[in-house]
Formats: C-alpha cells, structure tokens, sequence
C-alpha cells in the first residue's frame, strides 16, 4: 500500500511503508507519549548516583558499554522498570494522540480506547463496557505486580 496525499519530494515523498492511519503511527505515537515516564523514575536515580566507580571502572580499562551494563544499570534496574511498567500501562489507556495518527479506522488501527469510544458512540453498551471492564482489570492487575515488584525490590536493598 503507498501513500499518495502528498506530491511533493523528499520527506514528503509517498513511501511503501505505510505510517499515518498505521500501526507504525500508532506504536511512535504511543511511545513519544509515554516514554518520559521512563524518564521520570530514572532520572533521580542518576541523579544519586557518584562517579566514582565508573571513574575506577574507565581506569581499570573497561568501555562505555561495559561500564555501563555493569555499575549504572544495576543501580538503575528497579526504576527502569518501574518506568517500563508506567510506561506500559499509559500505552493502555491512550486515547487523543492516537485517534489522530491512528485514524481509529474501524478493524484496522481501532485501539481499545478508540473501540470503547466507537462502541458507546454507537449505542453498543454491551461491547463498550466489556472492554471497559477488562482494561480497568490489566490496569489492576499491573498496579499488584508493580507492587509486588516494589516490596521484593526493597526486601533485597534492605538484607544487602
């Protein structure tokens, strides 16, 4: 399928891949929405974090990723994903970005969001609460996990 709306060159050119009134517009759309969350957990904890061991580490002759893989992402794990988790659970739940780029078109880009929203607007109570019902429960469901997560992350900090 090519995308023609546009008769210009460069970034404006038709390409093969589809992106507007697409997934790919949903998945960027959802992502550009949500990420800071990540950033929002893992921020502070950066923020805490001293030099010293990847000074010790970059004098002891390891690389960038090493240093990284070994003392910043264990000190960052739990508020990464805590991040995540946030990050996925906004994901769920969005609705007006991605009606925008998604174009809610019925059985193809329709998200949860977009069918509740389709649904009562076409009077199906039914489908539309049905799918209420089960968002509000993946919701539930996340917020046991990230607790669960949480008590067993600050268990392990407190016996070290």
């Amino acid at each position: 399928m090519r995308l023609s709306s546009c008769s210009g060159g460069g970034w404006f050119a038709p390409t093969i891949i589809p992106i507007v009134f697409a997934y790919p517009a949903i998945l960027l759309v959802k992502i550009f929405v949500s990420l800071p969350f990540v950033t929002r957990e893992i921020q502070p904890v950066l923020g805490a974090l001293t030099p010293e061991f990847e000074e010790a580490a970059y004098t002891l002759g390891a690389s960038r990723w090493t240093t990284f893989r070994r003392i910043i992402l264990p000190e960052i794990w739990t508020a990464l994903l805590y991040g995540i988790v946030l990050t996925f659970a906004r994901m769920i739940g969005e609705f007006g970005a991605v009606s925008v780029v998604g174009g809610a078109l019925e059985g193809y880009t329709e998200t949860a969001t977009t069918f509740i929203f389709r649904a009562l607007k076409d009077r199906d109570d039914t489908g539309g609460y049905s799918v209420s019902v089960l968002l509000c429960i993946i919701s539930v469901i996340i917020l046991v996990v990230m607790n669960q997560l949480k008590n067993r992350f600050v268990d392990d900090a407190d016996n070290r």
